[in-house]
């Protein structure tokens, strides 16, 4: 009986053993999961902070790349301005041409002769 109670005790034993050789590659997989986590979360985290900066800078350029269209924007309105009152003025003028093969050219109180084509 004896041998039999000595031979359960050894079984019960290597189970154990074996349990705990289960359990402990299991929780050192668990803890490398653990800091390649921190490392992802590092990461992550990094990441998050360049891209705050990347957008400030792309908010501070488009900022500056608005103020210059802005500037374009007004100066075309003017020149826009500019050639409605020439094409005005243009589409007034008189031309008037005598016996020679001058063409006068009035475009309000100014007047300019050039020869005929």
């Amino acid at each position: 009986m004896s041998f039999i109670l000595d031979f359960l005790l050894l079984a019960t034993t290597g189970c154990a053993c074996f349990y705990c050789w289960t359990l402990n590659k299991r929780l050192k997989a668990l803890q490398s999961n653990e800091d390649g986590f921190q490392t992802g979360i590092a990461a992550l985290s990094h990441s998050a902070e360049e891209m705050q900066i990347v957008m400030k800078n792309m908010n501070e350029t488009s900022r500056a790349n608005a103020e210059a269209l802005e500037q374009l924007l007004s100066e075309s309105e003017k020149k826009a301005s500019d050639l409605r009152t020439l094409l005005e003025n243009v589409a007034n003028c008189e031309i008037s041409q005598g016996d020679s093969d001058e063409v006068e050219f009035v475009i309000g109180d100014e007047s300019e002769t050039g020869e005929a084509a």
